[in-house]
């Protein structure tokens, strides 16, 4: 029986978080999957709390992550050949950052003979990916700027120029490339698992009503919880040294549980958006790889110039209607205050140690 694996390869930020904790939590007691169900591989994974297989991109991006301990290509091709299983799933939205040429020639070396391939590939529109992408960075300490620095930056860079890196995965996979639109009106379901499950797999609806309850993880907070983080980090000097304190560390101990504070004690916190100026040149900056996503891979339906015009009204809509607080109430100052003093504590101890 000819086996199909699909790799999920992203992008981030379109609910691959879920989809891989979906599949962990769907294999039976042994690691194996149940029946029906698409097999995951451990390749690339084999510690516990390893949900996807970044590693595999890692050693095709030649990455200094890289941890032969954790699995490789070839481990990948042994495991598909032992289980013989008809449908496999790899996923990592690190695939993302990959070459293509490099993922063919990884495929080609190490993959059984005669499997079929399938690359898969969800979009968020231009403007709501950069918003995505500076919530994610911001909240885990990794920038320090406004966000409308930010998307002066990306507009023109990877973030806002999606075009040109889909065509060269196109150019290496053709018609085995689907990009698909992460867009709830066109989601199957209006749901990212369904959607890859039935829509991508072809998996049995009725199989599918029975996959584990999975709550959207990785999610991003508000904009007055964001700035609270950013300046966070700056007053603690971060910015100037972002290596003064690992950074898991910092997410364990002092912004995780910050934003999970943040985020319950600011219930009304409106989601990030740019300034119109700022979403006005983001528009015009992205309009270009837009019109060519849509004529390249959604000829027949196209949405992502809607997309981003719709991204750039909503936030010149929401600047009329939703104005955001100076400054946080009381409770989250004294959670912002009680984090700070315990990061610089930190800070200080770390740096007096070495």
């Amino acid at each position: 029986m000819m086996t199909r694996v699909v790799f999920h390869i992203g992008d981030r930020k379109t609910g691959t978080t879920s989809l891989q904790r979906l599949f962990t939590d769907w294999l039976g007691e042994d690691g194996q999957p149940l029946p029906g169900i698409p097999h995951y591989p451990r390749a690339g994974r084999w510690r516990e709390q390893r949900i996807n297989h970044v590693n595999l991109a890692h050693q095709t991006c030649g990455d200094a992550r890289f941890n032969p301990d954790l699995g490789n290509w070839a481990d990948l091709g042994r495991e598909i050949a032992e289980t013989a299983a008809p449908l496999v799933v790899v996923s990592s939205e690190g695939f993302e950052s990959a070459d293509p040429a490099r993922m063919a020639a990884d495929i080609a070396s190490h993959l059984p003979a005669g499997t079929q391939v399938q690359m898969v590939c969800y979009l968020r529109s231009h403007i709501d990916r950069i918003c995505a992408s500076y919530a994610q960075n911001v909240k885990t300490g990794k920038y320090f700027r406004p966000l409308e620095v930010f998307a002066a930056r990306s507009a023109r860079g990877r973030l806002g120029q999606p075009f040109q890196r889909l065509q060269r995965w196109r150019d290496h996979f053709g018609d085995r490339l689907e990009v698909r639109a992460y867009r709830r009106d066109r989601l199957l379901r209006q749901d990212v698992l369904d959607d890859f499950l039935i829509g991508v797999l072809r998996l049995d609806p009725a199989l599918v009503a029975t996959k584990p309850q999975i709550t959207l993880e990785n999610t991003n907070p508000g904009m007055q919880a964001l700035e609270a983080v950013r300046r966070l980090c700056v007053a603690a000097g971060l910015e100037k040294t972002p290596d003064a304190l690992p950074a898991a560390v910092l997410e364990r101990r002092f912004l995780g549980p910050l934003r999970e504070t943040l985020i319950r004690l600011l219930p009304d916190d409106p989601p990030l958006r740019l300034s119109p100026a700022a979403a006005d040149l983001t528009h015009d900056a992205c309009l270009e790889d837009a019109q060519a996503i849509d004529a390249a891979f959604f000829a027949d339906d196209p949405c992502f110039v809607a997309a981003l015009t719709e991204s750039r009204d909503k936030a010149h809509a929401a600047a009329r209607t939703a104005a955001v607080p100076a400054e946080l109430p009381a409770p989250a100052q004294a959670a912002l205050a009680d984090c700070g003093n315990r990061l610089a504590a930190a800070l200080r101890e770390y740096r007096a140690a070495g």
